[in-house]
């Protein structure tokens, strides 16, 4: 049964039987939502100090990240739970939100000791997450991480070395690190130093082991990375 406004008959005398028609068909549009919910009340605009607009706020698009899932290992991804993957396409990562998948040769994981991976972006985004884990997946801790790995910049195909083998070389001009997804300050790295000694010579920057890195405070990094460092 509807609920709606009834007008009592007195208090309209000289209303004819079509304008009470109508008040009741504007009442009960407006009466209606409130009685199911308050669903209309929802959308009408409220001053910036109510409480309630704060409350029912509209919700983020859906490309917004707010919590990139963790990738299980099932027996799928190889033998062992350990090893570098490829990132999965709906794979995102949990310092920007961008989709490492699309990128690969510049995706760096972190893998927990029960298979579990996260993917990022690029390296300078890894020293950002590996300086609160939990921050970016609650229950695990740094003690839980068993594997780092970044993506060797001098292979051609995405290929994956252990952040401790990985030279890394900072602030150089190497053209290639323009198509990363950080652009400047993409931290290329590889598995063969003899080529990271090659492209500083003809680019510049300074080589840094990843391993130096993160076994030093972020206010000795390099000056270009020390902003990634806690701040709190």
């Amino acid at each position: 049964m509807n609920a709606r406004i009834e007008l009592h008959p007195q208090a309209a005398p000289s209303a004819g039987p079509g304008r009470r028609r109508a008040l009741r068909w504007v009442l009960g549009g407006l009466c209606l939502p409130v009685l199911g919910g308050g669903a209309a009340l929802a959308t009408w605009p409220r001053g910036q100090g109510d409480a309630a607009s704060l409350s029912q706020s509209p919700q983020p698009p859906q490309d917004v990240c707010r919590v990139a899932p963790l990738q299980s290992w099932t027996p799928a991804l190889g033998p062992d739970p350990l090893a570098a993957r490829l990132p999965p396409p709906d794979a995102r990562c949990p310092v920007c939100g961008m989709y490492p998948a699309r990128q690969p040769r510049w995706a760096c994981q972190l893998i927990y000791r029960d298979g579990a991976a996260h993917f990022l972006d690029a390296a300078p985004d890894l020293l950002l997450y590996l300086q609160h884990p939990a921050r970016h997946a609650p229950g695990y801790g740094r003690g839980d991480v068993a594997r780092v790995y970044l993506p060797d910049a001098g292979s051609a195909e995405p290929r994956w070395i252990a952040a401790e083998d990985a030279t890394v070389l900072v602030d150089s001009a190497w053209p290639a690190a323009a198509a990363s997804p950080m652009r400047r300050g993409a931290l290329p790295a590889f598995a063969e130093a003899d080529l990271a000694r090659q492209l500083q010579a003809r680019h510049g920057g300074a080589l840094w082991s990843f391993a130096r890195l993160l076994a030093l405070p972020a206010t000795q990094w390099p000056r270009s990375l020390q902003g990634l460092g806690p701040h709190h």
